[in-house]
């Protein structure tokens, strides 16, 4: 992330304090001196006694969570029984649900197990305890949800009662509970779920995702579930013996859940769906028995029988299968009365006639709407602009929020509208939330957004929350890239004068650990923390670098940190970028005759390579040949920059397209693929960005040409996948790859 990205806010802290200058005697040493008197018989006497050695304290594991039910589970017990026996010390959920324990890292294979407590604050009494899987770890904080879901991986595993394995484990259950069987059985709960809560769900661990029993999120997905479990008629354990019979049958009975479309006439064909449905499926509209045109499992297309009387709802049953839909018949025939619309496509904005009878002198017309809420798909209507009506016909122009669905008038449906999607050159525009963050490992797509708000998605329209840094307030949004093994997220919080880092790894963009957390990784002064400004990530080797000349190191992932020593002189400054090529590091501040450049090689000490450049720095990349710093001139409005160094030491500048080599354009962000190099540049006014284009070079940066104007929509990162290419800002942008 560029270190000024305009959709960012930040506080620059001053000076450090100074120095102490006092040395006091260490008391280590004074021991030393105690122990050499006693050897030379200052002590007199017998011969000296060794004093005992204090052992080490012995490693501790902390493991900690939610319980809930779709509502937090408050007052539980939280239980542990382990390899060597139960673990003594026990936690007890609070208000939201969480817990926290304690215990030797030795302690693992564990199983954990909720007793008692409520549904939420005052309500019911929890309908089961709920149990959960902890394998063998290396980590010193892991992280255990208690849910239903929970509940399920464990049958799985067991093949038969969570309750009976948590009561009397064996020797072979502990042997086979291994950090790959807890991944097995998140991925047979995950296909045994309904097609909606599986795709809410995505590729999480319901044991490790990150949530808030608060509705929202992995939460929802809990809501929706339990909402089939009423429907159905069945129980939580209920579920679990029949997903643990490992026989084929499904673990969620069948079930009927949405009808498209709701109403139409005799003759035309309607879309069940919903889950397990049938092989042989019995279709009732009413008494009345439909022909079935084509099933799937969780889908059953019928045809609309004759007899109907148009115009009154009646009941859609499915023989066997728990549910109810609603339909309502339309009259047949094409005469005048016959409602529709042209176009039957276009973009929002574009107008649209509606045709029929008795709409009266006021028509409400609707169109479909859908969005993601936390891993929900919430479906609704938009209403529509009339801009003339009369009894048989109506112009109405398609509303913003309008996606691909039925229309109707005054509730009842007049077709079915195609809403195109707005296009930026090759770019299309999704209707989901953008983000100042991305990376993508080819497949997957990783955004920070919404605060601290880690998302994942594949196609740039659906998005699923993977992880949440809690510490939100007076965070600065997260930085993300992948370091050809992993995602790397990196979020500084910035309260006051005294910003911390928290670090998380994920190898998949789904099950995130947290490496660090909230820790002053890049201050060389315990009275002073440094806020983030960049970071690079290559092959587990993590370089971060901020304010009043932080850098600090990480070889494990993120674990541990060497915060490293700065040139003499430079500890004001602010650290904006830095890149890394495997070997050689390159790092770039500025100062008031222009940019600097440091490096260090092979993990030795920085040291100033070039001063006195022409760039305030916002980004540094290694192509693979050479170091390409991006930012604008040192004078302001002087335009966007480029450099070329292929050692960190010599530095020439190379051209950009007018009008971005001058006024008010900066680089703030630059890319690498194999399609060639992207740059992106932001026009500002004051310290606000007011529009953005993408450049491209597919000479090393020699030379750069427009790919893209987005004109006034501020695009603050890119990222290239396998297939496609995705940009975020304000907004979600799609393309294939060029």
């Amino acid at each position: 992330m560029p270190s000024d990205h305009p959709l960012l806010s930040r506080s620059i802290p001053g000076r450090r304090p100074a120095r102490s200058a006092t040395s006091t005697v260490s008391t280590v040493g004074a021991a030393l001196l105690g122990a050499a008197l006693t050897a030379c018989g200052g002590g007199g006497g017998d011969e000296a006694t060794p004093d005992p050695v204090t052992p080490p304290p012995a490693a501790t594991l902390t493991v900690a969570g939610v319980a809930a039910v779709g509502q937090p589970l408050v007052g539980a017990t939280v239980r542990l029984v382990c390899q060597g026996g139960e673990v003594a010390s026990t936690a007890t959920t609070g208000a939201d649900g969480s817990w926290s324990l304690s215990l030797p890292a030795a302690r693992p294979p564990c199983l954990a197990r909720t007793v008692g407590g409520q549904v939420g604050a005052g309500g019911a009494a929890a309908p089961q305890d709920f149990h959960a899987l902890l394998p063998v770890t290396t980590a010193t904080a892991v992280r255990l949800n208690l849910t239903p879901l929970t509940e399920l991986m464990v049958a799985h595993w067991a093949g038969g009662s969570p309750a009976a394995r948590f009561a009397a484990p064996s020797a072979a259950d502990w042997a086979s509970l291994t950090p790959a069987a807890v991944e097995a059985a998140a991925a047979a709960v995950r296909a045994a779920l309904p097609a909606g809560p599986r795709s809410a769900l995505g590729g999480a661990n319901p044991q490790t995702v990150v949530f808030n029993a608060d509705g929202t999120g992995h939460d929802a997905v809990l809501d929706e579930l339990g909402g089939l479990l009423t429907l159905t008629g069945s129980t939580w354990s209920g579920w679990a013996e029949r997903l643990a019979a490992g026989d084929g049958a499904p673990m969620v009975p069948a079930f009927l859940q949405g009808l498209t479309p709701d109403t139409a006439a005799a003759g035309a064909t309607v879309t069940l769906s919903g889950h397990a449905l049938p092989e042989t499926p019995v279709v009732r509209f009413g008494t009345t028995v439909a022909t079935v045109a084509a099933r799937t499992a969780d889908t059953l297309t019928v045809v609309v029988p004759t007899g109907l009387a148009a115009g009154t709802p009646v009941a859609l049953t499915v023989q066997g299968v728990a549910g109810t839909l609603a339909f309502t018949p339309q009259a047949s025939g094409g005469g005048g009365g016959s409602p529709g619309l042209a176009p039957t496509q276009g973009p929002v904005g574009s107008t649209v006639t509606l045709t029929g009878s008795g709409f009266g002198p006021s028509p409400v017309v609707r169109f479909y709407d859908e969005f993601l809420v936390a891993g929900t798909l919430i479906r609704t209507e938009v209403a529509a602009v009339v801009v003339s009506a009369s009894d048989t016909e109506i112009v109405v122009t398609v509303p913003a929020g309008a996606n691909t669905g039925p229309v109707t008038v005054n509730g009842t449906r007049v077709g079915t509208f195609t809403v195109e999607l707005p296009r930026v050159g090759a770019w299309t525009q999704q209707e989901s939330m953008g983000g100042y963050a991305l990376a993508s490992n080819g497949t997957r797509f990783v955004k920070v957004a919404s605060l601290a708000t880690v998302y994942q998605g594949t196609d740039g329209a659906t998005w699923n929350q993977s992880f949440f840094y809690a510490s939100a307030n007076d965070s600065r949004n997260g930085q993300v890239q992948w370091d050809g093994r992993q995602f790397v997220y990196v979020v500084s919080k910035e309260a006051t004068s005294n910003p911390v880092q928290t670090v998380a790894v994920s190898a998949d963009g789904l099950t995130w650990n947290v490496q660090t957390s909230e820790r002053k990784i890049i201050s060389w002064d315990a009275t002073y923390a440094s806020a983030v400004r960049d970071f690079a990530a290559v092959s587990g080797r993590i370089t971060v670098v901020g304010d009043l000349g932080g850098l600090a190191t990480s070889t494990d992932n993120g674990l541990t940190w060497t915060r490293e020593d700065h040139p003499v002189g430079y500890q004001n400054h602010q650290m904006l970028a830095v890149d890394d090529t495997g070997t050689e590091r390159v790092a770039l501040t500025w100062q008031s005759d222009g940019g600097v450049a440091l490096r260090s090689v092979e993990g030795g000490a920085w040291a100033v390579r070039a001063t006195g450049l022409d760039l305030l720095p916002a980004d540094l990349l290694w192509t693979g040949a050479a170091h390409l710093a991006v930012g604008r001139g040192h004078a302001a409005a002087s335009g966007a920059r480029v450099f070329l160094s292929t050692d960190g030491a010599a530095w020439r500048a190379v051209g950009l397209p007018a009008p971005y080599a001058s006024g008010a354009w900066k680089a703030v962000r630059v890319l690498r693929h194999a399609s060639g190099l992207w740059l992106l540049v932001h026009s500002f006014s004051g310290a606000s960005a007011t529009a953005s284009a993408l450049l491209r070079s597919t000479d090393g940066g020699e030379t750069w040409t427009l790919d893209t104007d987005f004109g006034s929509d501020v695009v603050g990162a890119i990222a290239l996948g396998s297939q496609q290419m995705m940009a975020v800002g304000n907004r979600t942008y799609t393309r294939p790859l060029p």
